[in-house]
């Protein structure tokens, strides 16, 4: 668990996992807040949309907030190591800090 004297901020990723699998994740971390920074809040997984993702949230006493502006603007995802970031957010360092 994290540290309980200072607030965090954690990442999540929910390529390959359920809505019920990112909220369980977000409930073990006791996260109050999720701020979505996805440009257009749409996924193709059921759930995971801005509206199903609020709703299942909220059932979880989770806050959902969309803030576009914190996203990384299209023009520059071309040179991303998408590779890269995924190992980071796969391997926490001492597995605090993402979801």
């Amino acid at each position: 668990m994290l540290d309980e004297r200072s607030p965090a901020l954690l990442t999540v990723g929910y390529e390959g996992r359920s809505v019920d699998d990112v909220v369980a994740g977000l409930v073990a971390q006791e996260v109050s807040l999720l701020i979505d920074v996805r440009l257009t809040p749409l996924s193709r997984k059921r759930g995971l949309s801005k509206r199903g993702l609020t709703e299942h949230l909220a059932a979880a006493g989770i806050e959902y907030l969309h803030l576009r502006a914190l996203g990384n603007p299209v023009d520059n995802r071309d040179g991303l190591p998408v590779a890269s970031i995924k190992v980071v957010c796969d391997q926490p360092a001492d597995g605090q800090g993402l979801v």
